[in-house]
Protein backbone atom coordinates (compact mmCIF):
# COMPACT_ATOMS: atom_id res chain seq x y z
CA UNK A 1 0.00 0.00 0.00
CA UNK A 2 1.34 3.39 -1.01
CA UNK A 3 2.25 6.06 2.02
CA UNK A 4 1.39 9.57 1.30
CA UNK A 5 5.10 9.98 1.37
CA UNK A 6 5.34 7.79 -1.75
CA UNK A 7 2.78 9.20 -4.05
CA UNK A 8 3.40 12.21 -6.22
CA UNK A 9 0.90 15.00 -5.57
CA UNK A 10 -0.66 16.91 -9.02
CA UNK A 11 -2.82 19.57 -8.76
CA UNK A 12 -4.95 20.74 -11.97
CA UNK A 13 -4.76 24.03 -11.82
CA UNK A 14 -8.17 25.90 -12.88
CA UNK A 15 -7.79 29.64 -13.26
CA UNK A 16 -10.06 32.25 -11.27
CA UNK A 17 -10.35 28.90 -8.57
CA UNK A 18 -7.91 29.68 -5.69
CA UNK A 19 -5.31 27.85 -7.43
CA UNK A 20 -3.03 30.52 -6.32
CA UNK A 21 -3.61 30.06 -3.25
CA UNK A 22 -3.80 26.89 -2.94
CA UNK A 23 0.08 26.85 -4.37
CA UNK A 24 0.93 28.80 -1.44
CA UNK A 25 -0.53 26.94 1.04
CA UNK A 26 1.43 23.55 -0.70
CA UNK A 27 4.74 25.64 -0.55
CA UNK A 28 4.33 25.58 3.07
CA UNK A 29 3.15 21.99 3.40
CA UNK A 30 5.86 20.25 1.30
CA UNK A 31 9.93 20.56 0.23
CA UNK A 32 9.10 19.14 -3.06
CA UNK A 33 6.41 21.19 -4.46
CA UNK A 34 6.86 22.77 -7.77
CA UNK A 35 4.38 24.92 -9.29
CA UNK A 36 4.37 24.96 -12.62
CA UNK A 37 5.13 27.94 -15.59
CA UNK A 38 2.21 28.22 -17.65
CA UNK A 39 3.66 28.12 -21.12
CA UNK A 40 0.68 29.27 -23.19
CA UNK A 41 -1.36 32.36 -23.06
CA UNK A 42 -4.67 30.38 -23.72
CA UNK A 43 -3.74 27.17 -21.11
CA UNK A 44 -6.95 25.71 -21.45
CA UNK A 45 -6.85 24.33 -24.80
CA UNK A 46 -6.68 20.00 -24.25
CA UNK A 47 -2.97 20.37 -27.28
CA UNK A 48 -1.39 22.77 -24.64
CA UNK A 49 -0.60 20.38 -21.69
CA UNK A 50 2.60 19.13 -20.46
CA UNK A 51 3.23 15.65 -21.10
CA UNK A 52 3.55 12.31 -19.04
CA UNK A 53 7.30 12.12 -20.81
CA UNK A 54 8.23 16.16 -19.81
CA UNK A 55 6.87 15.75 -16.27
CA UNK A 56 8.97 12.67 -15.80
CA UNK A 57 11.77 14.37 -16.93
CA UNK A 58 11.30 17.43 -15.10
CA UNK A 59 11.07 14.92 -11.26
CA UNK A 60 14.69 12.85 -12.59
CA UNK A 61 16.10 16.44 -13.00
CA UNK A 62 14.88 17.64 -9.85
CA UNK A 63 16.26 16.34 -6.92
CA UNK A 64 13.17 15.62 -4.13
CA UNK A 65 10.64 16.89 -6.29
CA UNK A 66 7.36 15.06 -4.88
CA UNK A 67 4.87 17.37 -6.70
CA UNK A 68 3.28 19.72 -9.44
CA UNK A 69 0.51 21.52 -9.75
CA UNK A 70 -0.24 23.99 -12.57
CA UNK A 71 -2.60 24.82 -15.63
CA UNK A 72 -1.08 22.51 -17.89
CA UNK A 73 -1.34 19.62 -16.22
CA UNK A 74 -3.85 17.76 -17.60
CA UNK A 75 -6.46 15.26 -15.92
CA UNK A 76 -6.58 12.89 -19.22
CA UNK A 77 -2.95 12.04 -19.20
CA UNK A 78 -1.49 8.94 -17.61
CA UNK A 79 1.26 10.48 -15.18
CA UNK A 80 1.57 7.64 -12.63
CA UNK A 81 3.12 5.82 -15.79
CA UNK A 82 5.44 8.35 -16.89
CA UNK A 83 6.42 9.07 -13.45
CA UNK A 84 6.45 5.28 -12.37
CA UNK A 85 4.87 5.94 -8.94
CA UNK A 86 1.46 6.39 -7.87
CA UNK A 87 -0.08 10.06 -7.94
CA UNK A 88 -2.54 11.85 -5.33
CA UNK A 89 -4.42 13.99 -7.90
CA UNK A 90 -6.67 16.88 -6.81
CA UNK A 91 -8.36 20.30 -7.87
CA UNK A 92 -10.37 23.20 -7.22
CA UNK A 93 -13.67 24.16 -8.15
CA UNK A 94 -15.48 27.36 -7.76
CA UNK A 95 -18.86 29.16 -8.21
CA UNK A 96 -19.55 28.86 -11.99
CA UNK A 97 -20.73 32.50 -12.33
CA UNK A 98 -18.74 33.96 -9.70
CA UNK A 99 -15.66 32.24 -11.36
CA UNK A 100 -16.36 33.43 -14.98
CA UNK A 101 -16.74 37.07 -14.12
CA UNK A 102 -13.36 36.96 -11.77
CA UNK A 103 -11.61 35.80 -15.14
CA UNK A 104 -13.33 38.57 -17.16
CA UNK A 105 -12.11 41.40 -14.08
CA UNK A 106 -8.45 39.72 -14.44
CA UNK A 107 -8.67 40.29 -18.01
CA UNK A 108 -9.93 43.78 -18.38
CA UNK A 109 -8.32 44.96 -14.82
CA UNK A 110 -5.16 43.20 -14.67
CA UNK A 111 -4.12 41.85 -18.92
CA UNK A 112 -6.27 45.23 -19.92
CA UNK A 113 -7.65 43.91 -22.57
CA UNK A 114 -11.21 45.74 -22.73
CA UNK A 115 -13.96 43.57 -23.18
CA UNK A 116 -17.21 43.79 -22.81
CA UNK A 117 -19.05 41.29 -20.76
CA UNK A 118 -20.72 40.92 -24.32
CA UNK A 119 -17.77 40.19 -25.90
CA UNK A 120 -16.42 37.88 -23.64
CA UNK A 121 -19.57 35.70 -22.79
CA UNK A 122 -19.62 35.05 -26.78
CA UNK A 123 -16.22 34.02 -26.63
CA UNK A 124 -16.14 30.18 -26.95
CA UNK A 125 -12.80 29.83 -25.21
CA UNK A 126 -14.11 31.23 -22.03
CA UNK A 127 -17.41 29.38 -21.92
CA UNK A 128 -17.83 26.30 -19.72
CA UNK A 129 -14.26 26.73 -18.73
CA UNK A 130 -14.12 24.14 -15.74
CA UNK A 131 -15.72 21.10 -17.71
CA UNK A 132 -13.59 22.03 -20.69
CA UNK A 133 -10.53 21.88 -18.50
CA UNK A 134 -11.28 18.59 -16.79
CA UNK A 135 -12.39 16.68 -20.22
CA UNK A 136 -10.39 18.48 -22.44
CA UNK A 137 -13.86 19.52 -24.34
CA UNK A 138 -17.44 20.36 -23.96
CA UNK A 139 -18.11 16.96 -22.51
CA UNK A 140 -19.97 17.38 -19.31
CA UNK A 141 -20.43 13.29 -18.93
CA UNK A 142 -16.74 13.15 -19.14
CA UNK A 143 -16.02 16.21 -16.80
CA UNK A 144 -17.84 14.29 -14.23
CA UNK A 145 -16.14 11.01 -14.87
CA UNK A 146 -12.71 12.70 -13.86
CA UNK A 147 -14.42 14.00 -10.78
CA UNK A 148 -15.18 10.68 -9.55
CA UNK A 149 -11.60 9.39 -9.99
CA UNK A 150 -9.77 12.18 -8.46
CA UNK A 151 -8.39 12.20 -4.76
CA UNK A 152 -9.70 15.47 -3.74
CA UNK A 153 -12.28 17.79 -5.31
CA UNK A 154 -12.09 20.97 -3.25
CA UNK A 155 -14.22 24.53 -3.20
CA UNK A 156 -13.13 28.07 -2.90
CA UNK A 157 -16.36 28.14 -1.27
CA UNK A 158 -15.02 25.37 1.07
CA UNK A 159 -11.81 26.22 1.28
CA UNK A 160 -11.08 25.20 4.74
CA UNK A 161 -12.84 22.30 4.78
CA UNK A 162 -11.32 21.64 1.82
CA UNK A 163 -7.68 22.24 2.73
CA UNK A 164 -8.22 19.59 6.22
CA UNK A 165 -9.14 16.93 3.94
CA UNK A 166 -6.12 16.84 1.94
CA UNK A 167 -4.00 17.16 5.36
CA UNK A 168 -5.93 14.04 6.59
CA UNK A 169 -5.37 12.49 3.67
CA UNK A 170 -1.54 13.35 3.36
CA UNK A 171 -1.01 13.04 7.34
CA UNK A 172 0.10 17.14 7.36
CA UNK A 173 -0.32 19.03 10.15
CA UNK A 174 -3.06 21.88 9.37
CA UNK A 175 -1.60 25.44 8.70
CA UNK A 176 -3.37 28.79 8.17
CA UNK A 177 -6.30 29.44 5.40
CA UNK A 178 -4.93 31.33 2.66
CA UNK A 179 -6.18 34.26 1.83
CA UNK A 180 -7.91 34.42 -1.92
CA UNK A 181 -6.99 37.12 -4.37
CA UNK A 182 -10.71 38.14 -4.89
CA UNK A 183 -11.17 41.01 -7.57
CA UNK A 184 -14.29 41.06 -7.17
CA UNK A 185 -13.87 43.17 -3.72
CA UNK A 186 -11.57 45.56 -6.29
CA UNK A 187 -13.11 48.85 -7.02
CA UNK A 188 -14.34 48.90 -10.50
CA UNK A 189 -14.78 44.77 -10.55
CA UNK A 190 -18.06 43.66 -12.34
CA UNK A 191 -19.98 41.02 -9.97
CA UNK A 192 -23.20 38.91 -10.74
CA UNK A 193 -25.52 40.97 -8.55
CA UNK A 194 -24.11 44.41 -10.39
CA UNK A 195 -25.32 42.79 -14.12
CA UNK A 196 -28.46 43.46 -16.43
CA UNK A 197 -31.10 40.94 -16.53
CA UNK A 198 -29.75 40.43 -19.89
CA UNK A 199 -26.26 40.22 -18.95
CA UNK A 200 -26.58 37.48 -16.41
CA UNK A 201 -28.79 35.33 -19.04
CA UNK A 202 -25.23 35.58 -20.75
CA UNK A 203 -23.15 34.58 -18.01
CA UNK A 204 -25.66 32.12 -17.20
CA UNK A 205 -25.68 30.47 -21.10
CA UNK A 206 -21.82 30.81 -21.00
CA UNK A 207 -21.70 28.65 -17.81
CA UNK A 208 -24.42 25.69 -18.35
CA UNK A 209 -22.79 23.05 -18.49
CA UNK A 210 -20.38 24.68 -15.34
CA UNK A 211 -23.07 25.23 -13.61
CA UNK A 212 -24.46 21.39 -13.84
CA UNK A 213 -20.67 20.27 -12.99
CA UNK A 214 -20.56 22.45 -10.39
CA UNK A 215 -23.69 21.12 -8.87
CA UNK A 216 -23.08 17.45 -9.02
CA UNK A 217 -19.41 18.16 -7.78
CA UNK A 218 -20.77 19.53 -4.75
CA UNK A 219 -23.18 16.17 -4.36
CA UNK A 220 -20.25 13.88 -4.64
CA UNK A 221 -17.67 15.68 -2.40
CA UNK A 222 -19.53 18.00 -0.19
CA UNK A 223 -20.32 15.02 2.20
CA UNK A 224 -17.43 13.92 2.43
CA UNK A 225 -15.19 17.12 3.17
CA UNK A 226 -18.12 17.97 6.15
CA UNK A 227 -17.16 14.29 7.08
CA UNK A 228 -14.20 14.78 7.57
CA UNK A 229 -14.15 18.13 9.45
CA UNK A 230 -16.79 16.93 11.61
CA UNK A 231 -14.08 14.04 13.24
CA UNK A 232 -11.53 16.30 14.46
CA UNK A 233 -8.66 13.99 13.52
CA UNK A 234 -6.21 16.34 11.45
CA UNK A 235 -3.59 17.24 14.10
CA UNK A 236 -3.17 21.11 14.44
CA UNK A 237 0.03 23.00 14.10
CA UNK A 238 -1.08 25.90 16.70
CA UNK A 239 2.53 27.37 17.60
CA UNK A 240 3.20 30.83 16.01
CA UNK A 241 6.92 29.36 16.23
CA UNK A 242 5.96 26.30 13.60
CA UNK A 243 3.91 28.55 11.95
CA UNK A 244 6.36 31.04 11.37
CA UNK A 245 8.71 28.48 10.40
CA UNK A 246 6.83 27.43 7.81
CA UNK A 247 6.17 31.10 6.26
CA UNK A 248 10.39 31.43 5.77
CA UNK A 249 10.40 28.02 4.41
CA UNK A 250 7.59 28.69 1.52
CA UNK A 251 9.44 32.04 0.99
CA UNK A 252 12.52 30.19 0.50
CA UNK A 253 10.59 27.51 -1.60
CA UNK A 254 9.23 30.18 -3.79
CA UNK A 255 13.16 32.02 -4.58
CA UNK A 256 13.83 28.20 -5.52
CA UNK A 257 11.17 27.70 -7.91
CA UNK A 258 11.75 30.83 -9.39
CA UNK A 259 15.93 30.10 -10.14
CA UNK A 260 14.19 26.27 -11.15
CA UNK A 261 12.22 27.11 -13.70
CA UNK A 262 14.31 29.61 -15.21
CA UNK A 263 17.02 26.72 -15.72
CA UNK A 264 15.52 22.96 -15.44
CA UNK A 265 12.10 23.82 -16.04
CA UNK A 266 12.78 25.81 -19.22
CA UNK A 267 15.44 23.78 -21.01
CA UNK A 268 13.05 20.28 -19.88
CA UNK A 269 10.11 22.02 -21.98
CA UNK A 270 12.49 23.22 -25.25
CA UNK A 271 13.62 19.75 -25.01
CA UNK A 272 10.18 18.17 -24.71
CA UNK A 273 7.74 17.31 -27.81
CA UNK A 274 6.08 19.94 -27.66
CA UNK A 275 7.35 22.98 -29.61
CA UNK A 276 8.52 26.23 -27.38
CA UNK A 277 5.00 27.54 -27.77
CA UNK A 278 5.06 31.51 -28.96
CA UNK A 279 2.43 34.28 -27.39
CA UNK A 280 1.30 35.50 -30.30
CA UNK A 281 -2.01 34.38 -30.21
CA UNK A 282 -2.56 37.06 -27.29
CA UNK A 283 -5.56 39.42 -27.57
CA UNK A 284 -5.18 42.91 -28.78
CA UNK A 285 -5.44 45.35 -25.53
CA UNK A 286 -6.89 48.06 -27.78
CA UNK A 287 -9.93 45.57 -28.96
CA UNK A 288 -11.83 42.87 -26.57
CA UNK A 289 -12.33 40.77 -30.06
CA UNK A 290 -9.81 38.49 -31.27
Amino acid sequence: MNTPADTFLLFFHIERAGGTSVHDWLLTQMRGYYPLHTWYYWSNEAEHGISPEELARLARWTPGMSGAGGHTLKPWFDYEAGLKRATFRLTFLREPRARFLSHFNHQRMKMGIPWTIEQFAAEARFSDYQTVRLSGSRDLETAVAVIGTLDLVGFVEQLPESLRYLCAKRGWYERSVPSLNRLADVAHAFRYEDLTTSQQRLVDEANALDIQLYKRANDLWSPRLAKNAATGTTPMCTSSAQTLVAGSRARYRRVRRRIWSATTESLVHRMSAVPYPLRSDQPSRTSGSQ
